[in-house]
């Protein structure tokens, strides 16, 4: 035992135990000598050794314990094993760095001053390890990319297989970078007179996939850039799918000049539309109809010349933008009666009236002598691949640092292109599996983030895979390629985020805020979190302050998470929500923020945010340790805070069939339907 009492230390006797404390002396100017003082307690002595005190061993715990995204990127390397060997052949020294950036700017959707925060913490930095993410490399490393030219088409050229392609033109990037020589003043889409580039994508359309970009100064919008792409490339079978923008007599010509096949959408005013058969408006007068993504399509088609003039009528798009155009009206005819106001309302008039006839159309010019459904896909297929390019385009801003140059813009273009077929490569999985009806490529991407491997103390286990996502991906069939070290039902437990062993037991805090008031409610729960539990938290806000603040309120409106109890899938939520509306007589306006945006809400930086800072470093061992201390939370703007514990039992599992759901009173709003919906009370 007195091996383990040091300098500095002093062993402390109590009962049939021994424990080691710091000690250590002071002066005392009144006694005139020195004296001990006992301080740090260090452990218990045992026949081992010293023994830490349990918050130390918890925070030694702590820190051997690692969490990291698993899900989307091990799925991610799964399907496009055949990308990363490719760059592996093509880029032997940089392949680990262009594979990560490529994988995190479509899973994270980050400026590249973030990659190295998101591959820390991803399972790449596992299986692709010692992959450089600093900003003093990633300039640099561009611009070497960026300036072999042959080496990237090389690799682009292996992916361009198959029978048929489209070539694309993507809509104008906008970048401010000075050195960018690309980024020419150039009119878009809007007429706008800005420094831009434009893109011409090349897509291979039986094989789904991206197969080349090239880029272009932002000056040019005529088919010479697009003639030249399809030149370089020497394929026989492709058609150039262009926006209203590529319509002109002058680029036709073009076009057939250089034997390129077209699409090109026309305006609705354009002369070259025969409206005569819509105008009758009798469906006999079309040549066929055919169904596209659960809507009806009907079509004829003009001759002239060696072209085609075919119109669509989708009579679902027809309604929507009538019921556009009255709500527009009605808003215009509640303002003040200006001339630009009348205007606008005898012009929106007038479509509603008199033109209805060109509502609900697309019409389109082309030579590709295809039929008016394989037409109608193709233009439909251009506007998902422009829309999926977006992504990546919507951030080049945020990367103006690293685009100094031409050379450096061309490879950050590169690194969003490897992302798109990364994209694609999902994309083709939900057609394989025939989930695209069920599930979109976000989708995919977040439910598989949610799934992290966790290393404790040098083991490796899966953490808990939430039930949406273990259901994903049994319809993917993907098999994880490690198992978990135990199986399910023989899970040992772990002090990760509950440590229930100090406390009273776990709590599950629902908040409701009023940012009028600055003035909040917090109904802490010690049962599950569920939908019934998160409608019982509202019912214990209004009945303690809702009521009180606003007696002649006949409307309540609830911004709420996109998922979870309170999900915009969830039914119990909306089952439990029509209970209250009942019992309250009020109309309940629900808006859920969209997936991924729920640190949105006012009530996090506004409150739980505030409360987190104010039990910072506190132990919550006991109930009223987290009423109290959720109840002291205050901020200098005056936030208040009330909060009741709520003993009730809420069970997991709780189903509602369809039929439960049809007799509910609930109206979706035109915007966002599913996000945004009206639970209104149901008379006795």
């Amino acid at each position: 035992m007195l091996v383990q009492r040091k300098k500095g230390t002093k062993i402390h006797r109590r009962g049939d135990n021994f424990y080691l404390c710091k000690v250590s002396s002071v002066w005392d100017k009144k006694l005139k000598r020195s004296r001990k003082i006992t301080g740090e307690y260090l452990g218990k002595i045992t026949k081992e050794g010293i023994a830490p005190p349990k918050q130390k061993q918890l925070l030694a715990a702590f820190k051997q314990v690692t969490v990291k995204e698993y899900g989307a990127s091990s799925y991610l390397r799964a399907i496009a094993a055949d990308i990363e060997e490719s760059l592996k052949r093509h880029y032997p020294q940089e392949y680990k760095e262009l594979f990560v950036l490529s994988a995190l700017r479509l899973l994270e959707q980050t400026p590249l001053k973030r990659f190295g925060f998101y591959y820390q913490n991803s399972h790449l930095s596992e299986v692709l390890p010692d992959v450089r993410t600093s900003t003093k490399f990633l300039g640099p490393f561009l611009r070497d990319i960026g300036s072999r030219r042959k080496v990237m088409t090389a690799y682009m050229k292996e992916f361009l297989v198959g029978s048929e392609f489209a070539a694309i033109d993507l809509s104008e990037i906008f970048t401010y970078s000075e050195g960018v020589n690309a980024a020419m003043l150039g009119h878009n889409h809007k007429g706008e007179y800005i420094p831009q580039i434009n893109l011409a994508l090349v897509f291979s359309l039986d094989k789904t996939q991206p197969g080349f970009f090239r880029m272009i100064p932002g000056s040019i919008r005529d088919v010479s850039s697009v003639v030249a792409t399809v030149l370089e490339l020497n394929l026989k079978e492709i058609v150039f799918i262009g926006d209203k923008g590529f319509n002109s007599e002058k680029n036709a010509k073009a076009f057939s000049a250089g034997k390129l096949k077209y699409i090109l959408p026309l305006k609705r005013n354009s002369t070259l539309i025969d409206y005569g058969i819509l105008k009758k408006g009798s469906l006999k007068e079309f040549d066929g109809v055919f169904q596209f993504d659960k809507r009806h399509i009907w079509h004829y088609t003009q001759k002239r010349g060696k072209e085609q003039i075919i119109s669509f009528l989708d009579e679902k798009l027809k309604a929507e933008e009538t019921s556009t155009l009255i709500y527009a009206i009605n808003q215009l005819q509640k303002n003040d009666e200006t001339a630009e106001n009348t205007k606008k309302i005898e012009g929106y008039q007038s479509l509603v009236y008199e033109k209805d006839y060109l509502l609900g159309t697309i019409a389109v010019r082309t030579t590709c002598g295809k039929s008016a459904q394989e037409v109608y896909g193709l233009l439909k297929s251009r506007m998902d691949i422009e829309k999926a390019f977006d992504i990546f385009k919507n951030i080049l801003e945020s990367d103006k640092n690293y685009m100094r140059d031409d050379k450096q813009l061309e490879s950050f273009l590169f690194v969003s292109f490897i992302a798109l077929q990364f994209y694609y490569r999902i994309y083709g999985k939900l057609i394989e599996k025939e989930l695209l009806n069920y599930y979109s490529v976000p989708d995919v991407i977040e439910y598989l983030k949610r799934v992290h491997l966790l290393k404790i103390m040098g083991k490796t286990q899966f953490a808990e895979i939430p039930k949406k996502s273990r259901k994903l991906i049994e319809k993917l069939e993907y098999l994880l390629p490690e198992e978990p070290i135990t199986k399910k039902g023989e899970a040992d437990e772990v002090d990760v985020y509950d440590f229930l062993s100090l406390a009273e037991g776990r709590i599950t805090p629902y908040g409701a805020y009023d940012p009028a008031r600055n003035e909040c409610f917090v109904n802490v729960g010690i049962s599950y979190d569920t939908a019934e539990f998160a409608v019982e938290s509202i019912r214990r806000w209004w009945n303690l302050l809702g009521r009180k603040r606003y007696p002649n309120a006949t409307k309540l409106m609830i911004t709420a998470d996109g998922c979870g109890s309170n999900g915009s899938r969830n039914k119990g939520w909306k089952q439990y929500l029509q209970n209250f509306a009942n019992e309250t007589n009020l109309e309940i306006v629900v808006c859920h923020f969209p997936p991924g945006t729920s640190k949105w809400n006012k009530i996090e930086h506004r409150m739980f945010s505030f409360i987190s800072m104010n039990w910072k470093g506190r132990p919550l061992t006991s109930y009223e340790t987290v009423i109290n201390l959720i109840k002291g939370t205050t901020t200098t703007k005056g936030l208040s805070i009330d909060a009741q514990l709520d003993d009730g039992i809420y069970e997991k599992g709780k189903t509602f069939s369809e039929k439960d759901m049809s007799k509910l009173y609930l109206e979706r709003h035109k915007k966002h339907p599913n996000w945004n919906y009206t639970i209104k009370p149901q008379k006795a």
